[in-house]
């Protein structure tokens, strides 16, 4: 490895003869190449950094990026191979081989590609000073990056990132003050969207989620009698309760759609002498489908709030699975809290503690149903995790 780094040296030492610059470059670039050979990955990428700042050079670029690689530093490293194949004009089999680390490193970090409204430079992780616009690699997980304008002022945005994710960021600069006067618009025009605006539009998109988990149902029976009497029973017993719902985010806090609430029921304990086919129930089946509404404390995650209303049927069986009553209907409400994290970009996971209460019935019985559940809930959100 030592005499391909030293190979590299006599058309760096056969230019040197124009300047300084040039001495100086073949200086630490042989420096870079014994720190190399020692050893000291970090000490030789350092060096040969120097010898490219002094004379650009895809050959110091090609050997800093595999000294970073070997000192653990896989985002600077990325960059210098990025930059020694954009420049070219080197040995080919070293070509062929910064292509192949290239695409290995960048599995390992989130390659961002920065642009910005006005002339600035950009500062992130190992990289001070970038002209915008630019393409840089940073390992994945919170990312800070700060935009110096040319202009005057900076501007500061944080990121979530992801493994092998290639992210385009485009930031604004500030705008200069204005005289209060000058800040109505005219008659007949309209002031172009706030920042906020484009963000709620970028934060719609539609979701899946699935739901499951167990609970318990109250069930308050009531029969008409002739004469105008009335007998009553209950029914108590265990539930799992699952949900199916399609919906749509309108802006970081709110989301709508439509969902299914299924609840199984298994051998309630039930109470009614004046009906013997009720005591008989072994299963049951209530189903609840209807609008939902969904308020989040923070941009689609955390802690949230869901609503829904809706219809409600209601069917009962006996243990060996023949009808009781399979004609029970009426509406229902749903009302839950719960809280979500994400798991990736597009997944996120949760739990819920969910309350409904149904009013139905049928010819021979009216239902004052009781649900409450604690669920577990998984969901695809097309919009992405908020950056």
């Amino acid at each position: 490895m030592v005499l391909a780094l030293l190979s590299l040296l006599p058309a760096l030492s056969h230019a040197a003869d124009p300047g300084a610059a040039e001495n100086k470059a073949a200086s630490l670039f042989k420096a870079g190449a014994e720190a190399h050979r020692k050893g000291d990955y970090l000490g030789a990428a350092r060096f040969f950094d120097a010898a490219h700042a002094q004379v650009p050079s895809a050959a110091a670029l090609y050997n800093a990026g595999r000294a970073w690689q070997k000192a653990g530093q896989p985002a600077p490293a990325a960059d210098r191979f990025r930059e020694a194949l954009k420049r070219g004009n080197f040995d080919p089999a070293q070509m062929e081989d910064a292509k192949r680390r290239l695409a290995a490193l960048r599995r390992l970090v989130t390659q961002l590609d920065v642009s910005g409204s006005a002339d600035g430079t950009l500062s992130v992780a190992h990289v001070t000073g970038a002209a915008l616009p630019v393409t840089v690699h940073v390992p994945a997980g919170e990312v800070h990056l700060y935009v110096t304008w040319l202009a005057g002022g900076t501007s500061a945005r944080t990121l979530r990132t992801e493994k092998g994710e290639r992210v385009a960021v485009f930031v604004e600069a500030p705008r200069p003050e204005r005289p209060d006067s000058q800040r109505v618009p005219a008659a007949g025009t309209q002031e172009p969207p706030s920042a906020a605006n484009k963000s709620s539009a970028s934060n719609l998109g539609f979701f899946f989620r699935f739901a499951l988990g167990p609970g318990l149902l109250w069930d308050s029976l009531e029969q008409s009698l002739s004469g105008g009497f009335k007998a009553e029973g209950s029914a108590v017993g265990g539930i799992l309760e699952n949900e199916l719902a399609i919906g749509m985010t309108v802006n970081q806090s709110l989301a709508f759609g439509l969902a299914a609430s299924t609840a199984f029921i298994s051998e309630p304990e039930v109470e009614f002498p004046s009906d013997p086919d009720l005591d008989r129930i072994g299963t049951g089946v209530l189903v609840l489908t209807g609008p939902f509404v969904i308020w989040y404390v923070r941009q689609n995650v955390g802690w949230h709030v869901q609503g829904m209303l809706g219809g409600a049927a209601l069917h009962l069986s006996d243990a060996e699975g023949s009808p009781i009553d399979n004609r029970i209907l009426g509406s229902g409400l749903l009302a839950g809290v719960g809280y979500d994290w994400w798991l990736s970009k597009h997944w996120r996971s949760g739990v819920m503690l969910r309350a409904t209460a149904a009013a139905l019935e049928s010819e021979r019985t009216q239902h004052s149903v009781f649900l409450l559940s604690l669920q577990g809930s998984l969901t695809w959100d097309g919009t992405g995790r908020p950056r």
